[in-house]
């Protein structure tokens, strides 16, 4: 037999998350939750896209082929937050010697808002979370990788902002990315007020 206090507790918490979940459709929905410098910062910014998990098939074997991926602008990545939920969001990607690169862009400020490009990675919920726990998986299309991931840092001397041709691995990802996505070329080659900051993580595939 149920107690009267242990009924009302479940009536509690079941109302609650309904209330929770109720929010979290309503947040996804509004207009706090875009990706323009407007939201950048703010505590909705990129919950857009916020789903708590990723399915696929799963790829067991090394990839020889990649040319599937040059027709995939967007992945989603499943990462962990320090609360446990699977925390995924869809980014920006594409991929170089048999790795996946994905793509960090802290914004330009529009004018008389704060400039948050030098904030990684507290900006982008996913960088923080990567950073914290490198295990993550990403869904290309329908297949599903497991791997770990790493932030490629520019090397000594390379002004990130400027560099489209150099040798190092974070100037050959940038190279990639700015031939993949005409924006982000223009982006960077435009005044330097305007130009976003740029990260990478390296995402290293696991093969089971």
């Amino acid at each position: 037999m149920t107690r009267p206090g242990a009924k009302r507790l479940v009536i509690v918490v079941g109302a609650l998350c309904l209330v929770a979940l109720t929010t979290v459709v309503a947040i996804k929905r509004s207009s706090l939750a875009g990706y323009g410098q407007a939201q950048q910062g703010t505590l909705f910014f990129g919950f857009r896209d916020v789903v708590l998990g990723i399915s696929g098939t799963p790829v067991t074997s090394p990839i020889t082929d990649w040319s599937f991926f040059d027709d995939i602008p967007f992945v989603q990545i499943e990462t962990r937050p320090w609360w446990l939920v699977p925390y995924t969001v869809t980014v920006a990607a594409t991929h170089l010697e048999g790795r996946i690169y994905l793509y960090a862009g802290y914004k330009a400020p529009l004018p008389g808002k704060p400039d948050l490009r030098e904030t990684f990675p507290e900006v982008r919920a996913w960088n923080g979370n990567l950073l914290r726990d490198p295990r993550i998986r990403v869904r290309v299309g329908d297949r599903l990788f497991t791997g770990t991931a790493e932030h490629v840092d520019a090397p000594p001397g390379v002004t990130p902002e400027l560099s489209f041709e150099g040798t190092s691995e974070y100037e050959r990802v940038r190279k990639a990315f700015g031939d993949k996505f005409p924006g982000i070329r223009t982006n960077q080659e435009g005044p330097p007020e305007q130009r976003d900051k740029m990260h990478f993580f390296r995402v290293t595939p696991n093969y089971p």
